[in-house]
């Protein structure tokens, strides 16, 4: 099933220059653990994370990060999240339980949604001992440019030749076909973040577009929406590459659906709804075809007395008996 896609004819002539653009909904949920001390250097006192000195790291918003200080080397040096390098401003979504130095005592924030993009973590009683942390939205948006482009109120990161995009196929088939997105070069430190993402079965869309003369005049067209699946990631030295499987949102029709419409799993969607409460007694009953109703014997089945109270609960709750 081929497609076309009209840009329409304002474009005739100009130096247009085609681009993908990917927008892939990382989670904003997930929570790391950072076991911090203090090391001793000619500099001063240190603050040492996951026995990196003044770890320099990235966190999105909506994460949550624990700096545990229960390591005795932590005393007298509790750590607090500012706006600037050993500032005062405290950055929201901090509590801060126990005391520094002894066991319990730690540090959690939940990034919260209107984070600057840098702060700083720092001793609340002395300089110099921290270090900066990036603060970056959960979703990953990359166009396959250089520089940064806005669409739809959105930034995409230009990827360059850093970025790839398997082929996309299109058939006379209803079939779920996948593509493979790759990412090249990244630095290695900043690999944790792509480990630790929650990911899976998370939405991902590519759009394909134009830039007339080096700018973006018409909204770019959606031709993919998947679901990702498996991340996998190769170090080489001092940086690693990212190849992310995404699967078509058809694979949804292959899927095993668990949910029935039985009273059962309304009852676990819906408390207290009983709707659907006389459905499987439907599987029992005889549907006569092309007999008329008045020659239909009668049948009276006398009701239990769990469903007399049903019955009279229902109405009540009606309003109809006060």
């Amino acid at each position: 099933m081929s497609r076309n896609i009209n840009f329409s004819s304002q474009i005739a002539g100009d130096v247009v220059e085609p681009f993908y653009a990917v927008d892939c909904d990382f989670s904003g949920i997930v929570t790391r653990t950072f076991n911090t001390k203090v090391m001793t250097t000619g500099n001063g006192n240190k603050y040492q994370v996951d026995g990196l000195q003044q770890y320099d790291f990235t966190v999105a918003r909506g994460n949550t990060v624990i700096f545990d200080q229960s390591d005795n080397s932590n005393s007298n040096h509790p750590l607090f999240i500012v706006t600037s390098e050993d500032g005062a401003t405290l950055v929201g979504g901090q509590i801060y339980s126990g005391t520094a130095g002894t066991t319990g005592a730690k540090n959690t924030w939940t990034v919260p949604s209107n984070a600057p993009d840098e702060v700083w973590y720092k001793c609340a009683n002395h300089s110099g001992m921290g270090a900066k942390v990036r603060v970056v939205d959960p979703a990953v948006r990359l166009w396959t440019g250089y520089g940064n482009i806005t669409i739809d109120s959105e930034t995409y990161v230009g990827a360059g030749q850093l970025g790839g995009i398997s082929s996309i196929g299109e058939s006379n088939k209803v079939e779920a076909k996948g593509i493979t997105l790759s990412l090249s070069g990244i630095p290695s430190n900043l690999m944790t973040s792509a480990l630790y993402e929650t990911y899976q079965n998370r939405d991902c869309t590519i759009y394909f577009g134009c830039l007339v003369n080096g700018q973006l005049t018409v909204t770019p067209y959606e031709i993919f929406t998947g679901l990702m699946d498996t991340m996998n990631i190769t170090q080489n030295g001092d940086t690693s590459n990212i190849t992310l499987n995404v699967e078509s949102s058809l694979i949804n029709l292959k899927r095993t659906r668990i949910s029935r419409f039985t009273d059962e799993d309304q009852q676990n969607l819906h408390t207290g709804d009983v709707s659907l409460r006389y459905v499987a007694d439907l599987q029992n009953k005889e549907i006569l075809w092309g007999i008329p109703y008045s020659q239909v014997a009668k049948v009276v089945k006398t009701p239990t007395q769990a469903e007399i109270d049903q019955q009279i609960e229902d109405i009540i709750k009606r309003g109809i008996v006060y």
